[in-house]
């Protein structure tokens, strides 16, 4: 997934959780909204990774990105 595509799914996220911007503690809530929503789970510290509030070592898996993108529609 390019930058683009990336900056637009975090957007498509914080407004389907009602955030304007995302901070280290939202990503718990998030994570616990996105397990209710999906019923899948996505750890805080992946959404962490995901909304660049700590370094990312590799590029987040296609399984994480597949269940945001559930997750925003």
């Amino acid at each position: 997934m390019d930058d683009k595509a990336l900056k637009e799914l975090r957007a498509r996220v914080c407004l389907k959780a009602g955030l304007s911007s995302v901070t280290s503690w939202d990503c718990k809530f998030l994570s616990e909204e996105i397990s209710k929503s999906t019923k899948k789970m996505i750890s805080a510290t992946t959404l962490k990774r995901f909304f660049g509030l700590v370094a990312v070592k590799y590029k987040l898996s296609k399984y994480t990105l597949s269940i945001l993108e559930e997750y925003a529609d």
